[in-house]
């Protein structure tokens, strides 16, 4: 009989990320409630640092201090729905998670002329990053409107 996992059950084997996506609770439009929890540990919102998803605003000086604040404080980090213009590289220097509201409803898109990536992974020498979960979101490398760089740059990246 096929069925659906258990949030926080079934030992393991949907894996934690998956058990924590399902135990998120979700607005009837869709989007994730402030008050959700994810598994046992509390989300970051990028929205709490300034990030605003309007498809016009270089959120990527908010985005950075959300996704430095994640790293720090080992907690995921939640993109709304909307889209969110990347004027500068979002760096990852260690384990985190980022989840989006869906990959047809969040979207990091480089700003017009950036000319780099979206995200660069930059770990500690010789070691790269280890633990970088991605899900539910588009990268836009805007390739019209640029002439070099893209999505995600992960040297050394595991």
């Amino acid at each position: 009989m096929v069925r659906l996992p258990t949030p926080g059950g079934d030992d393991g084997q949907w894996g934690q990320l998956l058990n924590d996506y399902l135990s998120v609770a979700l607005s009837a439009d869709g989007s994730l409630k402030r008050s959700a929890v994810v598994g046992n540990l509390a989300y970051l919102q990028a929205t709490d640092y300034g990030a605003v998803f309007d498809g016009a605003t270089d959120d990527a000086a908010a985005l950075q201090s959300a996704l430095n604040a994640a790293m720090s404080a080992n907690k995921p980090l939640l993109l709304p729905p909307g889209t969110a213009i990347v004027g500068t590289t979002l760096s990852v220097t260690g384990p985190v998670t980022v989840i989006g509201a869906g990959r047809e409803a969040t979207t990091l898109k480089a700003k017009a002329a950036f000319n780099d990536y979206v995200f660069t992974f930059n770990g500690p020498s010789n070691s790269g990053v280890i633990g970088a979960h991605f899900a539910d979101f588009t990268i836009d490398g805007n390739s019209a409107n640029v002439s070099a760089g893209g999505g995600i740059k992960a040297d050394g990246a595991v």
